[in-house]
C-alpha cells in the first residue's frame, strides 16, 4: 500500500490519491499534519574531510555540523 499525507495546505491532494489508485496502488490517506517523520540529518563525508547536512524543508529546524 501507499500512505499519503493530506494536511489541507501541503502534501498530497485528492487528485494525487486518485492518480495513485488508478495506477493500481492501494492508497491510505493520513489526515494528520506531521504524520510521517521529519528528518534533519548530518553525516561525515566519507570521501573528504567535511560534513554533509540536510534539513526537511517542510518542517521547522536545521542541520548543522558538530564543532
Amino acid at each position: 500500500g501507499l500512505d499519503i499525507e493530506f494536511t489541507g495546505s501541503d502534501g498530497f491532494t485528492l487528485a494525487d490519491s486518485i492518480y495513485f489508485s488508478s495506477m493500481g496502488h492501494e492508497v491510505r490517506v493520513m489526515r494528520q499534519q506531521g504524520r510521517f517523520g521529519r528528518i534533519h540529518a548530518v553525516m561525515k563525508d566519507s570521501v573528504g574531510s567535511g560534513w554533509i547536512g540536510v534539513a526537511d524543508p517542510d518542517w521547522e529546524g536545521s542541520a548543522a555540523a558538530p564543532k
